[in-house]
């Protein structure tokens, strides 16, 4: 099963290309990239069979299509993949938060992925081939025959695979991933306005500060995908910044 579409060469597609040509030099690799300038570093990396502009361009089949679009694009996209791709023996996405897969009828040889391995990284040029080694990925479990293999997929670059409902993954990842990013927003813009100077700041806060720095479109559509539980997360977590508040007043 070495015959893979990407959809979406930015950091995390690409970063996906190398870590496979790393694992299986005679991986054959193709990928969909709708932005001009990704899709010339594309090119020259030497890694793709072919680069598409569109999806509706591709006339090839594949064993197994992942999509490394943005929650929005891949809610938009998801049924033409779907539809196209009908016999791969798999398809699968990466995003960070899974609401946009609500009410969906999916396919057998469909499962939903979130490697935990992001970056505030954007772009191919910033890409790695050792970002998923060692680092862990939620499937979504169902109990069709390609869980196993989206799983086997995950583990032949590294990763480890843990099984999660959806709800229950928004959820934790609301808590663990999606909160930490707002806290770092505040603080980015918090910081801006007070005009202090980054070349000041100490470990910590260079942190914050990156979290803060992260892709903004795509980190507003997961906070609007994961909006429900987010708000929740905040609202807990304002809580506990009033208790420790409470204990140095005077």
């Amino acid at each position: 099963m070495n015959n893979t579409l990407i959809i979406g060469g930015g950091f995390m597609g690409h970063s996906l290309a190398l870590a496979l040509k790393d694992a299986n030099k005679d991986s054959t690799i193709s990928v969909v990239e709708v932005v001009q300038d990704y899709r010339v570093l594309l090119e020259k990396s030497n890694i793709y069979d072919v680069v598409y502009n569109k999806i509706d361009q591709v006339n090839s089949k594949f064993h197994q299509v992942i999509i490394c679009t943005t929650p929005e694009t891949t809610s938009q996209i998801l049924d033409l993949i779907l539809k196209l791709f009908c016999h791969s023996e798999l398809i699968t996405d990466i995003s960070s938060s899974k609401s946009f897969l609500n009410g969906k009828k999916l396919p057998a040889n469909f499962v939903s992925s979130h490697p935990v391995c992001g970056s505030e990284k954007k772009g191919p040029i910033e890409s790695r081939a050792d970002l998923f080694n060692q680092q862990p990925c939620i499937l979504i479990r169902n109990d069709m025959q390609s869980l196993e293999i989206c799983s086997s997929f995950w583990k032949s670059l590294g990763m480890k695979v843990f099984q999660m409902d959806s709800q229950v993954h928004d959820k934790m990842f609301s808590d663990i991933s999606h909160l930490p990013h707002v806290i770092g927003r505040a603080f980015y813009l918090y910081i801006q306005e007070k005009e202090i100077p980054e070349d000041i700041l100490g470990t910590s806060a260079k942190e914050l500060l990156r979290l803060g720095k992260a892709n903004k479109n795509l980190w507003d559509e997961i906070f609007k995908d994961n909006a429900r539980n987010l708000k929740g997360s905040i609202g807990g977590f304002q809580s506990y910044i009033e208790k420790i508040k409470k204990t140095f007043e005077i």
